[in-house]
């Protein structure tokens, strides 16, 4: 289902073509930002009837990518409810995230999408692989002194640390690359 506004069809068709070519929603973002295209956010919170338009950051490209909707799938009941009993009352919390399997209803080709249910596989199997600190993935740990490499993150701009080996016995040590990124 196509929004009506064109603008806002061209930005999430981008983010599909970008993803197929460059692979890496990192990527998607770098190169989106570095030719100053905006993403729609809804300037009137939950009423989506104006938006404003602000500089793309990387939760719009992933939510876009990891958002079935676009594939023409409908989809309802992912998150429930869950109650525990905690220091002897009950507790409950919404919004948990169900496995796929558990979901109440999914109709795929639904409605148009920008993006097919194949295509849709291929992207989610391309963000799992390159996924941080997953085993297998590209990005996963591959050994060495830094246990800290993934957690830790930059107390001045909230990246995450690079581990750099250094001496003649190495040694990790943790800095900050934010200097030498575009953004």
């Amino acid at each position: 289902m196509y929004d009506p506004d064109l603008r806002i069809q061209e930005v999430i068709r981008q983010i599909f073509h970008r993803f197929r070519e460059l692979g890496s929603a990192r990527q998607v973002l770098l190169a989106m930002s570095g030719e100053g295209i905006h993403f729609p956010r809804p300037s009137h919170g939950i009423r989506l009837t104006s938006f404003e338009w602000q500089p793309i950051r990387y939760r719009n490209v992933i939510s876009v990518l990891k958002n079935m909707f676009y594939a023409g799938v409908y989809a309802y009941g992912k998150t429930g409810r869950q109650a525990k009993i905690r220091d002897g009352r009950a507790h409950v919390t919404y919004k948990n995230c169900k496995s796929p399997e558990d979901w109440d209803v999914v109709i795929r080709e639904h409605h148009v999408g920008y993006i097919d249910w194949d295509g849709y596989e291929r992207n989610q199997a391309q963000l799992a692989k390159s996924a941080f600190g997953r085993a297998g993935g590209v990005k996963s740990g591959r050994g060495g002194g830094a246990l800290l490499a993934g957690p830790l993150c930059c107390a001045r701009c909230g990246r995450r640390l690079h581990v750099v080996y250094t001496g003649r016995t190495p040694r990790p040590v943790y800095r900050c690359d934010n200097p030498n990124l575009l953004l």
